[in-house]
């Protein structure tokens, strides 16, 4: 509801989590949409705003958040079960991305320099790895092992 709302997610859970604390998130519901006010699209998670999907992600380790995360889409013209499994697949992918860009330090500098270009293009880095690493697994190969050591010594 926050894109309804014309929020931003990662920083709406920022502020909570710096003004209230982590523990007073308790439940976040996923999904995405074309953020018209009042419209809830209920579209897949992070099919229209990848990138503020991973800044929601990021926060929510930042506050090492434990409660429950769930999906509130609207499957017209998909099967429910699949989409329900894209989902899960979407935030574990977002949610391995989120964890690379803290284990390297890659946010911070940006944030602090409010560095809008370097934000958009980390983040499409840790992006295509874990959509390289999904897509190798997929097809039973493994994961691009020498590619991934080099991105993370950059």
């Amino acid at each position: 509801h926050m894109l309804m709302a014309g929020e931003n997610p990662g920083q709406s859970v920022a502020f909570v989590g710096h003004r209230l604390g982590g523990n007073k998130l308790f439940g976040v519901q996923l999904n995405d949409g074309y953020t018209r006010l009042a419209a809830e699209d209920g579209m897949m998670f992070a099919s229209v705003h990848p990138h503020m999907a991973l800044e929601l992600i990021y926060y929510l380790q930042k506050l090492k958040y434990q409660g429950h995360l769930y999906f509130d889409t609207f499957p017209q013209r998909t099967d429910p079960v699949e989409e329900a499994e894209y989902n899960i697949r979407r935030v574990k992918q977002f949610w391995r991305a989120a964890k690379r860009l803290d284990r390297l330090g890659l946010m911070e500098g940006v944030l602090r320099g409010h560095d809008a270009l370097g934000s958009l293009e980390v983040m499409e880095e840790v992006l295509a790895v874990e959509r390289q690493r999904s897509r190798k697994k997929q097809v039973g190969e493994a994961p691009p092992l020498q590619e991934v050591h080099a991105m993370e010594q950059q």
